[in-house]
């Protein structure tokens, strides 16, 4: 497992942990207080997103040599993004 694989999964669980306190306040802003606020975040509103479509589209790779409790954890974590 090479290291850019490890830091794409614990990427991929970190934000999907997020998600969900930050569900909160997006749904409570306007288009515009979004921009503004994701720019004073340096983009953490939209990080989960690029996030999930980097994971979806290396599944695979992510999920090679783990365990099956590991695997959970990243179904979790992608259930929690795409609904994100």
């Amino acid at each position: 497992m090479t290291l850019r694989t490890q830091n794409q999964r614990a990427a991929f669980l970190m934000h999907g942990s997020r998600v969900t306190a930050m569900q909160r306040d997006v749904v409570q802003w306007n288009l515009t207080a979004i921009d503004t606020h994701n720019k004073d975040t340096q983009g953490a509103y939209l990080a989960p997103l690029l996030t999930l479509k980097s994971g979806v589209d290396n599944w695979n790779n992510l999920t090679s040599d783990l365990s099956v409790e590991e695997i959970e954890d990243l179904n979790k974590a992608k259930i929690a993004l795409e609904n994100y």
